[in-house]
């Protein structure tokens, strides 16, 4: 809230008048929690195989139902009063470590800018331009950008909220 006869912007909140910008006031338990949260979904990119894609929706699929199951316990209203977020954090890494990333990474095919893809190859895969294949996932150019139709079907910014593929990065969408 805005005091009144004050500039907008200055709050009636303690916490925000006492705190720095940049720290919390969060309990350290509880921000190790976040932190545990974000680990257990932030998973790195597959490269463009379609097995090392199933291969992470798959697990990405496995830590969401792990952290939905953690997190649906913890609030049930008979154990939110005994809430100890370190514990629930400790149960988040453990179930995360017990699904690694198995799946091959995904590696720039050269370490050149993508605006520097050649004007006859995808920036991302390198696969030359075929205009006749004109498939959503096919293999002609998508719009005037850098990059074929199949990278930029393989892009994953709808499903993670921070993710930023070559593709995303590059300013392609």
């Amino acid at each position: 809230m805005t005091e009144p006869g004050h500039g907008h912007g200055h709050t009636t909140d303690a916490a925000a008048k006492d705190t720095r910008k940049g720290e919390s006031t969060l309990d350290s338990g509880v921000l190790d929690l976040l932190a545990g949260i974000r680990d257990t979904v932030k998973l790195p990119l597959p490269s463009t195989a379609d097995a090392d894609e199933t291969t992470w929706h798959q697990l990405m699929h496995q830590r969401i139902i792990d952290l939905h199951a953690v997190l649906a316990v913890a609030l049930h209203p008979e154990y939110v009063a005994h809430l100890d977020p370190a514990d629930l954090a400790a149960d988040l890494r453990a179930r995360t470590a017990a699904a690694p990333v198995t799946y091959t990474l995904w590696q720039p095919a050269e370490p050149i800018a993508l605006a520097v893809a050649t004007a006859d190859a995808c920036a991302v895969c390198r696969k030359p331009f075929d205009e006749a294949d004109t498939r959503f996932d096919g293999h002609a150019r998508h719009r005037d950008t850098p990059f074929c139709r199949a990278c930029t079907d393989r892009c994953h910014d709808n499903e993670i909220a921070d993710h930023r593929c070559p593709i995303c990065a590059g300013g392609a969408r």
